[in-house]
């Protein structure tokens, strides 16, 4: 059987001015471990940014609306914040991003410390799991 899930990183901005907002921390908060809706929220590189992840999925269908599902979460958490989770491959603003205090993301940044603190970059990431080992190679 071949699983497959998607992560997908979200740009957190502003309502009216469409900047970037450090608000990722604050939403993971109150979004707490999910209830089991076929995602979760995840905290990504910079505060900036959050990720949406799927659970493991065996049909189209069901992946869409898990998806759905954690963008809708995802922005309606940034609007009780007054700003929006938005789909877009980078911030078209100037921005000094917020590194996550997580160590991992930390070693990152002073590894790559130019891009790590002045650019935003989102991606979607697709995860596919093949259980038979003749169709893994």
């Amino acid at each position: 059987m071949r699983t497959f899930g998607v992560e997908e990183e979200l740009l957190l901005v502003d309502g009216v001015t469409g900047s970037p907002r450090a608000l990722a921390p604050d939403i993971l908060d109150r979004f707490g471990r999910g209830d089991g809706a076929g995602f979760s929220l995840e905290a990504e590189m910079q505060q900036e940014m959050i990720e949406v992840v799927s659970s493991p999925c065996t049909e189209r269908g069901e992946l869409l609306r898990f998806m759905r599902a954690g963008r809708r979460t995802a922005d309606g958490l940034a609007q009780d914040r007054g700003a929006h989770a938005v789909a877009i491959a980078g911030s078209p603003m100037p921005v000094r991003p917020h590194v996550t205090t997580r160590r991992r993301y930390q070693a990152i940044a002073e590894g790559y410390a130019g891009m790590a603190r002045t650019t935003l970059e989102c991606g979607f990431h697709v995860h596919v799991g093949i259980a038979d080992p003749e169709w893994r190679s």
